[in-house]
């Protein structure tokens, strides 16, 4: 690994009324994320995103809701605080 590199691995939840909806708002998330590759966000230079897992259909057993969910793997150059 490359000095001041770090490799960060997110996962993103999608909530809705409909399977089908949250499937829309966790691909729209994803392309965000994606979209994120070569710019800085908050400060923090994001190098690459790669999918860790594609999205997938994962119920909330808490609220019952619809849930979407997918990881992404995000190199980012470390800064100080």
């Amino acid at each position: 690994d490359t000095p001041g590199l770090d490799r960060v691995t997110l996962t993103f939840e999608a909530y809705a009324a409909t399977v089908a909806e949250a499937y829309d708002l966790g691909s729209n998330a994803r392309g965000i994320v994606h979209g994120a590759r070569g710019i800085a966000v908050g400060g923090t230079q994001v190098y690459q995103v790669n999918d860790f897992s594609a999205p997938v259909e994962l119920p909330d057993p808490l609220s019952d809701m619809p849930r979407v969910t997918f990881s992404a793997e995000l190199l980012v150059r470390i800064t100080a605080p």
